[in-house]
This record gives C-alpha cells, structure tokens and sequence, in this order.
C-alpha cells in the first residue's frame, strides 16, 4: 500500500487497511478530518456530529453493550490476505481479527449470532488464490468474503468465486477486484484513488517536481502508474525508481530518484519497504 510524504516532509500517514467492522468511518481528503459516514436513517442523534471522527462504533450506532451469545452458531466471514512472504500484510488480518473480537465482545454480534473469521492466505503465487477461492467457496458457514491487501492470487481467486458469494473490499488492491462480480469496495481501486494526487500535490502542495519510489509488485506497480500519470498530468515532473521486494538497504533507489532535492516525495510500499525508505531518507536527511 501508498504512503504519501508531505512536501519536503516525510509525514507518512499510515493508509487504511481493509478490516471487518459493524460500522466505519470514511477518512477524508488529504490533510483533512475523517467524517462519520451517516447512519442510513439520517439519525443525528445516534451519530458523532457532522465532520468529527468515530471513535465510539457503540455510541455511534445507539446500540447497548452486549456480548455476542454463544450458543447459537456463528455466521462465518472468510478473510482473504496476503502474508508470510516478503510483499505480504500481516497487520492486515490482525486487524480484521480485532474487528470481529471487538463485534463479539461490544456489539453482541450479528442479530445475536458471534462471527467467525475464516482465514486463508496466499504468500506469493497466483495459484494460491484458485486455493482460497475453493476453500471458501465450498465452506457451507461462509456467507461473506472480505479481502485484505490481496494483489496477488486475486484473478484466480475470483474465477472461482464468480460472484457465488459476496466480497466486501477496503482498497481494491487486485486488478481483477474493480470489476469482478458481486464485489463491494469501500474505497475504489489503486488508479481511481491515486488519480487526485496530481492536482493535490499542484494546487495544496505547490509541487513542480517529486520524487516517486516503490516496490517492483504488481499492487505497487500498478498503483505507481497511476500516481506518475496523476502527477505528469498536473505538470509535475516525475523521477521513479523501483526495487525488488527482498531489498533492505534502499538509500540507492531514493538517491535515485531525487529524494534529497525533490518538492514532494512519494514512497509506494509495504512492511519492510515503508522502513527502509524512511531508514534512507533519514540517512540523507530530507524532511
């Protein structure tokens, strides 16, 4: 996933990962507050007022702390990720992990029931996804499917899938989610997030040229096209430079890409490559 410095600041925000909730909050424009989406009565009452950030799911759905019963069977949600190779998001399941415990735990589950999460991770092949796909189609409990940071394995998995069940998805990091069947996402695809950018870094930031780095994966190249292109078309000269995921000492890419003398810098990574980019700009002291 992008992170986005500020102008001759590496102010890295962290982006949001999809995760399992009852209810979010939909983060606002760069450099703005979150605002609360709106409950679908319009309730004012039951919400946080207009432009603030949600931070009470409880008070902001106006339901009453309750556990999850037990008893009764849980409705099964698959999980869909990728971690345990170089390019994967673990905190991507730990978040969605955290999200259901605090929906069993706080807001009494579904009608009642308990969720249970049906986890499946692909590492580093495509191959994997036909794997989750079979897997979680075939689970008679499964009746929705979310994805994490899934940009590998992801036209396999929804071949399979075929709109048989619903996928619910944060960021559309996978080529194949934006148009895939019976598919859901919160906040678009990689080329439609990233394609506001241009104008951002010209008219907020006052940019005239940046320096972009990323990892060589298919969710970052892609993702890095669209950011390059956002950019030129605001007439914003770019210099992008790639490394390979298994990379740690990355002081030669930013060097590279003009890091030390660029207006805004705009590192397109993951994990390890989010820290050794930050590791390489301290080095050259760009802040």
């Amino acid at each position: 996933m992008p992170f986005l410095s500020a102008i001759r600041r590496v102010a890295v925000p962290v982006v949001a990962l999809a995760a399992l909730v009852a209810c979010s909050s939909s983060p606002g424009a760069p450099g703005s507050a979150a605002t609360p989406n709106s409950p679908a009565s319009g309730g004012a009452s039951l919400g946080a007022p207009a432009g603030s950030a949600v931070t009470d799911y409880l008070k902001y759905v106006g339901g009453a702390e309750r556990a999850a019963d037990e008893s009764l069977s849980p409705i099964g949600i698959g999980w869909v990720n990728i971690e345990g190779g170089p390019a994967g998001s673990p905190e991507a399941t730990l978040g969605a992990q955290a999200a259901v415990t605090y929906v069993n735990t706080k807001l009494g589950g579904i009608g009642g029931r308990p969720l249970a999460l049906k986890v499946c991770t692909i590492v580093s092949a495509e191959e994997e996804g036909q794997k989750c796909g079979q897997q979680l189609l075939n689970d008679p409990a499964v009746a929705v499917i979310a994805m994490g940071n899934v940009f590998i394995g992801d036209r396999s998995f929804t071949s399979v899938i075929a709109g048989q069940k619903p996928l619910l998805v944060g960021v559309a990091t996978g080529q194949s989610l934006a148009t895939a069947k019976n598919t859901f996402s919160l906040f678009g695809d990689l080329p439609h997030i990233f394609g506001g950018w241009g104008t951002y870094a010209r008219d907020v930031l006052h940019a005239r040229n940046a320096a972009v780095i990323h990892t060589n994966t298919p969710g970052d190249n892609v993702a890095t096209a669209a950011v390059v292109k956002a950019l030129q078309s605001a007439g914003i000269t770019v210099k992008n430079v790639g490394f390979d995921a298994q990379a740690t000492d990355l002081l030669g890419p930013v060097t590279a890409a003009g890091a030390q003398t660029a207006d805004l810098v705009v590192p397109i990574s993951i994990g390890a490559g989010c820290v050794g980019i930050a590791k390489a700009l301290k080095q050259l002291n760009v802040r």
